[in-house]
């Protein structure tokens, strides 16, 4: 009869085991779905909202460029006027200098730059912000403004990367996530680490070699072929998931957000011991449950088992207790 009991108390301990790894683990699954759907939600409003900004932050550079070539001194047939007018400028405008091409790109102390993409541009009629390089009259590393100026000249000016980056000061995301700006031309021209800019990666080609930059690379990829959406990738060690759209402007940059995968799950880690502290409290339940149950309902078993034994011996009298 103890071996009833047992049996019976180790079904319905296996059953509401069974029960609860199965419900809890649906539940954690159903968490996780959810968490990562939601932040990926988060991490797309974020770019969109970011963008808005650092394309309002864009914009103000190239009007001072724009402002500085209106002006009417730049009509001027006193050269002399025109070169202090531009220093005068770039001084109140915070920019290493700026300059004048003609249409052919010839210039006073650059030589000719019809060859560079802000040129061309702006003979075009587009404002048009570079990538950063090392400065044509320093080791400073700048980023080059060009705008169309009357006559077909270009005004073009400088500025270093330090004083242009402080636009990312701004975007504040969490503990350890951060934005960085992708170029057409798969380079990085904003990142919180200037490093990072002064020496740019090709991880196309480096995931040719390293499978690890695969990821990375699809991102950029991505990035310069106009798209918006989420990737998934893994940098200094961490996994992180990367939400990036491209800005409005000539240049056809992208901005991306980047958030650790650890910090986004931190609401899923704690649902999860949640769940599972519940299933082991419902566990101990049932087990005291399944004893006082099992007890029950093995008595009556017992007893006509007794009966019947007795009944086999041709004892009719005796009464089961």
């Amino acid at each position: 009869m103890k071996s009833l009991k047992r049996k019976l108390h180790l079904f319905i301990m296996i059953l509401v085991l069974f029960t609860n790894v199965m419900a809890t683990g649906v539940t954690c699954w159903m968490a996780y779905l959810d968490s990562m759907t939601q932040a990926e939600q988060t991490s797309a409003y974020l770019a969109e909202s970011y963008k808005q900004y650092l394309g309002s932050e864009l914009s103000k550079y190239r009007n001072e460029v724009i402002e500085v070539a209106k002006s009417s001194v730049m009509n001027s047939t006193d050269t002399a006027a025109k070169q202090q007018y531009l220093k005068d400028q770039a001084s109140r405008d915070g920019f290493m200098y700026f300059a004048l091409a003609d249409a052919q790109g010839n210039t006073q102390q650059d030589g000719n730059v019809s060859q560079e993409k802000w040129f061309e541009s702006a003979k075009n009629g587009s404002a048009y912000i570079a990538n950063p390089v090392k400065s044509r009259r320093s080791d400073d590393l700048t980023l080059t403004i060009g705008v169309p100026a009357a006559g077909g000249q270009v005004v073009y000016g400088e500025i270093t990367y330090d004083a242009f980056s402080k636009i990312l000061e701004s975007i504040k995301i969490d503990n350890s996530g951060y934005a960085f700006v992708i170029s057409n031309d798969a380079k990085t021209v904003l990142h919180p680490t200037k490093d990072t800019v002064a020496n740019p990666i090709d991880y196309t080609e480096k995931a040719k070699t390293d499978k690890s930059v695969a990821p990375v690379a699809e991102l950029y990829n991505r990035a310069t072929a106009g798209k918006t959406g989420i990737q998934y990738t893994v940098y200094q060690g961490l996994k992180r998931q990367v939400s990036f759209t491209t800005l409005d402007g000539p240049e056809k940059w992208s901005i991306a957000i980047s958030r650790p995968i650890n910090q986004i799950m931190q609401n899923l880690y704690q649902s999860i011991l949640i769940n599972v502290g519940i299933a082991v409290v419902l566990q101990l339940i049932t087990l005291v449950a399944s004893l006082m149950f099992a007890a029950k309902l093995a008595k009556p078993i017992e007893e006509a088992t007794k009966r019947i034994e007795l009944l086999a011996q041709g004892d009719l009298q005796t009464e089961v207790v």
